[in-house]
């Protein structure tokens, strides 16, 4: 047992001192050194200088003196100053190539180390060595740095207006002038032909004679820049290709006022006596009338009844015209359009009245006789004096039968019993009740369902026609 003490105490005596031991080896342990290239606040930094071009910042813009400067560029710079940093210090850094001003610090970008990847930079008298993509980062040249797509905030600007050819659009959506709606897809043909546009730095500004103003930064274009035009604006001197500046030119020619009765495709169009959703198919001669260009015309004639589209109204005029209320535009369209659009909310429902397999037709009564379907598909009794032919495509109309109401303009008919073209059909289907129907077709498929006056959609009118031709 006094042994076992022993080497108890042995062993923590050992322990003690290997524990003093780490400790001061802990405390002679230098800290991981500082890598940054820079110890700033690089999001402050409000000044960059590159020998003679000097940017400076004012709230998010770059300026070198009055000509603003890449956004883009800059942030590149900034973000590399916020990443780099070395891997070695000390060294023969050689020639300073090129240098960068950062607030009060200096980087020169001296030459690179042979056979790697590296680059010595001095920053403030001492010399790094750093990956050479930093490097070439720090100093991207004046190319780089110049704003090369001048107007590629166009779709974004409130105002666009454009000397030679003359055109101004104001807001969203564009209107001309600020007063009515320009034609949308020339619009965004303009607005892509403007952003596409890309110039080259010049040595001269241009005193126009053609111009683009974005919000008031107004760039004159013409003049000689080399085979180019010059230009001249908030981007410094620069050179515009003959051939983009001709799209520009062909785009803003073609912006005309819109000349559909509504500016986008209709969702929801709301008549005075009821809603139409505009998906419906039932509904595409009314979304045709309103989405087909008319003319411009004039007029200050009372509406004949209004329409609202997705919320916005639609004047509907005498005279085959409509006037749209977002922006006064009036506008002639055709006469089956004009016709349409004073249907009632009725004419664009869905005008299926039932819909069946032809086998459901279990019965069909025509000229005082009532045929019976028989227990084989195109058997039917009595067998006379009807073929049975006749009695299956007869069947085939009944089955799937389109009618929209007449309403009360229609013309009186003779009583379903008292027309020759007086049919009752029973549909049976497998599952559900048995119903019946009486149909009376007349002149210009109008007619008679259960009593009630319709017209026959032409497909129902034609086939009934066709199935009852026999029996005339």
């Amino acid at each position: 047992m006094i042994a076992s003490w022993r080497g108890i105490a042995v062993l923590a005596a050992v322990a003690a001192v290997l524990a003093a031991a780490l400790l001061v080896d802990l405390a002679r342990t230098p800290a991981p050194a500082d890598r940054r290239l820079v110890h700033k606040d690089v999001a402050a930094v409000q000044r960059l200088a590159w020998g003679d071009l000097v940017a400076t910042r004012t709230g998010d813009t770059w300026k070198a003196g009055d000509v603003i400067l890449d956004r883009d560029a800059i942030a590149d710079v900034l973000r590399t100053l916020e990443a780099a940093t070395w891997h070695r210090r000390g060294g023969t850094p050689g020639a300073i190539h090129a240098t960068l001003d950062v607030d009060q610090t200096h980087i020169g970008i001296a030459d690179p180390l042979p056979g790697a990847d590296q680059t010595w930079v001095v920053v403030d008298g001492t010399p790094l060595l750093v990956d050479a993509w930093v490097a070439r980062a720090l100093v991207p040249g004046a190319l780089a740095l110049h704003v090369r797509h001048p107007f590629a905030a166009a779709a974004r600007a409130n105002r666009i207006a454009l000397h030679v050819p003359d055109l101004e659009l104001i807001g969203h959506p564009r209107r001309l002038g600020g007063k009515q709606l320009a034609d949308a897809s020339a619009v965004r043909a303009l607005e892509q032909a403007l952003a596409d546009v890309e110039t080259t730095p010049a040595p001269q500004p241009s005193a126009g004679p053609s111009s683009v103003a974005l919000d008031g930064d107004t760039t004159l274009v013409g003049g000689a820049c080399g085979d180019d035009l010059a230009s001249a604006g908030p981007y410094g001197p620069s050179c515009i290709g003959h051939a983009a500046w001709d799209r520009v030119a062909a785009a803003a020619e073609a912006v005309q006022v819109d000349l559909h009765p509504v500016t986008a495709v209709p969702k929801t169009i709301v008549l005075p006596d009821g809603a139409i959703d505009a998906h419906e198919t039932a509904a595409a001669a009314l979304v045709h009338a309103l989405v087909t260009p008319g003319v411009v015309a004039d007029s200050t004639a009372k509406p004949l009844r209004t329409l609202t589209i997705d919320g916005t109204p639609l004047d509907v005029l005498p005279t085959d015209a409509v006037r749209r209320a977002s922006d006064g535009t009036v506008l002639t369209i055709a006469h089956d359009d004009w016709l349409a659009l004073q249907r009632p909310a009725a004419a664009w429902a869905d005008p299926t009245r039932w819909s069946e397999d032809a086998s459901a037709v279990s019965t069909i009564a025509i000229g005082g006789t009532t045929y019976h379907r028989g227990a084989v598909l195109g058997e039917w009794t009595p067998a006379t004096p009807l073929a049975a032919a006749s009695l299956d495509e007869l069947a085939t109309a009944l089955a799937h039968v389109q009618a929209r109401d007449a309403g009360a303009a229609t013309p009186p008919m003779v009583p379903a019993a008292a027309t020759p073209h007086a049919i009752t059909v029973t549909l049976a289907p497998p599952v559900g009740a048995a119903q019946t129907h009486t149909l009376a077709l007349g002149a210009a498929c109008a007619g008679r369902i259960d009593g009630t006056p319709v017209t026959f959609e032409p497909a129902t009118c034609t086939a009934l026609e066709r199935a009852l031709s026999p029996h005339k």
